[in-house]
This record gives C-alpha cells, structure tokens and sequence, in this order.
C-alpha cells in the first residue's frame, strides 16, 4: 500500500522508507527505546547463510555489507536512543504520512 500511494509503486523505496523510517517514527510516537539498548550483528553469519541460500554465490555481495549496514542501524539506534528521534521524525512523517498515519492507528 504505501509503495503505491507514495512512492509511485516503488516497493524498494517503500520498504527503504519502512526500515527507517519507521523504526524514526515509532521511537517518537510510542516512546519504546528498550531495542536500543544493546547492539550485536552477527555479520559472518548472516553472510554464510547468504551464501548457503544461494549455493555458494554471493550476489554481489561482500560481508563488509552486512557491517557496513549494521553500522548504520547501529547509528540510527543509538540517535533514536539519546531522543533524536523528535528531530529526525519531521522529514520521515513530511516524506511519508501515510506510513505515520498507519502507526498512529497501531
């Protein structure tokens, strides 16, 4: 639903928005920072499975993605953590209203 309302049917900016997005504003609508709190990305193992799944080809993939990305999870959560979460909540719910107005619903 929201790729088709406000991304022009894009799923990937969709979803990008979602993980973001969404973890940005349901820190600030709901006030839950307790996932916040520690923090382990078990990187080799997800790249392993990754691997496994795909019969041993990495699909462009590296492990140093999977921290890379964990990195910047890491980062967001810590952000949302020390309440930056009402700073950054502005661009996520101008960019996306729909997706605020389905956790508002929540």
């Amino acid at each position: 639903m929201l790729a088709e309302v406000e991304f022009d049917g894009s799923y990937n900016d969709a979803h990008s928005m979602m993980d973001t997005g969404g973890d940005i504003a349901g820190a600030f609508l709901f006030g839950d920072m307790s996932y916040a709190e520690e923090w382990y990305l078990p990187s080799d193992d997800l790249y392993n499975i990754l691997l496994d799944y795909y019969d041993g080809d990495d699909q462009g993939l590296k492990a140093e993605s999977f921290e890379r990305c964990g990195f910047f999870l890491h980062a967001l959560r810590t952000l949302e953590h020390l309440e930056a979460e009402s700073i950054l909540y502005s661009p996520v719910a101008d960019r996306s209203p729909t997706m605020i107005d389905e956790l508002e619903v929540s």
